[in-house]
Order: C-alpha cells, then sequence, then structure tokens
C-alpha cells in the first residue's frame, strides 16, 4: 500500500501543539501546514484547547481549599496529554 505525501506529518499534530517536535522535524512538519489546511486548524484548535484546559485547571471549585503549588502542576499535565492524545488518533 502506497502512502499518501504528508500522511506522517499529520500524526505530528499533537506533539507539535506541545514543542516536542525536535528541529528539522518541526521545520518539516511547519513547511506542511503552509499546504494543508487540516492540519493548521488541527493546530489551532488543540491550542485553543491546552489553553482553556490550562485556564480551567488554574481555577480553583468554589469553596474549595486552595492546592498545593506542585498539585496544580502535575494535575494539569495529564489533561494537556489527553488533548493532544486524541489529536493524534484524529488524523
Amino acid at each position: 500500500m502506497r502512502r499518501s505525501r504528508g500522511v506522517g506529518q499529520h500524526t505530528l499534530v499533537g506533539a507539535y501543539v506541545m514543542d516536542a517536535v525536535p528541529g528539522s522535524d518541526r521545520a518539516g512538519f511547519e513547511r506542511h501546514m503552509l499546504s494543508c489546511e487540516q492540519c493548521r486548524e488541527d493546530v489551532g484548535g488543540l491550542r485553543e484547547a491546552a489553553a482553556r484546559l490550562a485556564l480551567a485547571a488554574a481555577e480553583a471549585p468554589p469553596g474549595a481549599a486552595p492546592d498545593p503549588p506542585d498539585a496544580h502542576a502535575v494535575r494539569s499535565r495529564p489533561a494537556i496529554a489527553q488533548v493532544a492524545a486524541i489529536a493524534i488518533r484524529r488524523c
């Protein structure tokens, strides 16, 4: 089975949003996005979702005791990783 050009690039969306794509792969993905509207939309959507998750994690529910600083960091990382995993499955 022959893979169409750029299919491998689509799998980098979540990692790209999380700033986890190294140098040359990052440059290649950014070139790919110039001609791939779907990847541009996915990156924009994931960035928005990550920002919303960060804001939601930063706000304590009404009446909740404040978390120690380290608890906040631990709680927010898995949520962002889940968003990235969903994006990768979508491509």
